[in-house]
Parts: structure tokens; C-alpha cells; sequence
């Protein structure tokens, strides 16, 4: 059974979701503790998930769901928009960045070197709300993911990044109005070496391939074979590619 919208509120402090269902004069945030008076909530739903394009509200709503991203997502999801909204073959530091955090996302673990990485990275900032702010930004973010804060904060960041960052969310998460089914009989030896080499080759446009092999093994839900063939950037993370290696 689909779920239904939720009244939502964000946390001015955090980005924190907060659900409730009628007027109070004043709400505390369950994870920072900070104090709103009178708030206002907004209807959040399946349709808002898939069409949003603040992504404050799509890790609100995952807050509010008690499904707040890993610090492996975390690290993940500013990856995601690296690789799908700026050019990072221009510069080798940006590339390498990307590179280390994805192995790090991985393994659980910082690689050699990253404090190099880190400090190699182009200074001084550019001007905010910049094109390459922005890059830089989410450069440096995806090495500095602490494991004990959940929250990921948008402030400064062009449209067109924020944007991005709404589609990474999609992308790393399935949309969590709508329920799934997944069976353990679709998990085949075809099904699980395609996904481990579209994971570890980066060989993201064979994903269609992947939805039809779930077929073949049964499989018919329409979201998990839609996202597999949406003519959408898929990226490390991929909510599918998760589910089917174990990862989260």
C-alpha cells in the first residue's frame, strides 16, 4: 500500500524533517535541538518526491522517515553531482577527489593520501554562487563527510546545482511513497554479475540491460524496472545497484 503524504516540516537550523499532523505554538528538532515557534508544515508526497527540485525537502523527508543517508551516501550523493553536473577532466585534482571518495564510499576507509588530495585542491574560493564554487564545494565536501552528522546543506549553491543535487537524491533513493517488491528469486547469477559490473566498471548505460535480465527472472515492478530504464544519469549509489549488491 502506497504511503501517504506527509505534513513536512524543515528544520531552520538542520534541514531536519519534522512530521506533524496539526498547529503547535512551538516544535523542538530531535537532532539539534533547536526551538521553532509557531511552524509551518508542507504536504509532501510521491509527487513531490518525483518532481521536487529543492532537495532541502527530498533529505527531509528521508529524516522525517527515519531513513537519513549513510555517510557512505552522504559521500556518494556529492559525487553523484560531480560527475553528472561539472566537467572534472579539466582539472586532475577534481578528478582524483572524486575518485578517492568514491574508493572511500566503498571501503569504509580514507585511501592513502587524501589529506594531499584535500590540501591540492584549487584556493583560493572563487566567489560564491559560482560555477566553480560550487565545483569546488562539492569537491572538498565529498572528502569531509563526518559520521555523526546527518545532515547535507545546500546553502550557496547555483539553482542548477541544487537542481542536480534533487536528481542525485532520486537516484540514490527510491522513492519512498511508493511501496517496492523485491524477490529473492530475481536475485539470479546473471542478475548479480551484471549489477557487479555495471557497479565496479561504471558501465551505467547498460542498465536496460539489467531491468530486462530482472525480467527474465521474474521480476515486474515497474519502478525498480523504470529506474533501471530512465533516460537518466546513473552514478555510484544507484538505488538498484544498492539493493541488489548488499550495499547501503
Amino acid at each position: 500500500m502506497a504511503r501517504s503524504p506527509l505534513w513536512l516540516f524543515l528544520c531552520p537550523a538542520c534541514d531536519t524533517g519534522i512530521v506533524f499532523g496539526k498547529t503547535l505554538h512551538s516544535i523542538d528538532c530531535p537532532l539539534c535541538q533547536y526551538r521553532t515557534r509557531y511552524p509551518s508544515a508542507e504536504l509532501f508526497g510521491s509527487a513531490e518526491w518525483d518532481r521536487g527540485r529543492s532537495p532541502e525537502y527530498l533529505h527531509g523527508c528521508l529524516t522525517a522517515l527515519d531513513r537519513a543517508p549513510t555517510s557512505r551516501q552522504r559521500r556518494l550523493l556529492y559525487t553523484a553531482v560531480a560527475r553528472t553536473e561539472f566537467d572534472w577532466c579539466r582539472d586532475q585534482w577534481f578528478q582524483l577527489a572524486i575518485e578517492v571518495a568514491e574508493q572511500w564510499a566503498d571501503t569504509d576507509r580514507p585511501p592513502f593520501g587524501v589529506d594531499d588530495i584535500v590540501r591540492s585542491l584549487p584556493r583560493p574560493v572563487p566567489r560564491i554562487s559560482s560555477a566553480s564554487w560550487d565545483a569546488q564545494q562539492v569537491a572538498a565536501n565529498c572528502l569531509n563527510i563526518a559520521p555523526s552528522i546527518s545532515a547535507v546543506r545546500f546553502g550557496g549553491f547555483r539553482p542548477a546545482t541544487q537542481h542536480a543535487f534533487a536528481d542525485a537524491y532520486r537516484e540514490l533513493f527510491p522513492n519512498p511513497f511508493v511501496p517496492l517488491e523485491w524477490n529473492p528469486n530475481w536475485h539470479t547469477t546473471t542478475v548479480r554479475d551484471l549489477a557487479r559490473h555495471i557497479y565496479s566498471a561504471r558501465e551505467f548505460g547498460t542498465m536496460p540491460i539489467l531491468a530486462d535480465a530482472l525480467q527474465d527472472a521474474g521480476g515486474e515492478d515497474e519502478c525498480i524496472l523504470g529506474h533501471c530504464r530512465a533516460n537518466t544519469p546513473h552514478v555510484r549509489g544507484c538505488w538498484v545497484l544498492d539493493a541488489l549488491l548488499g550495499k547501503s
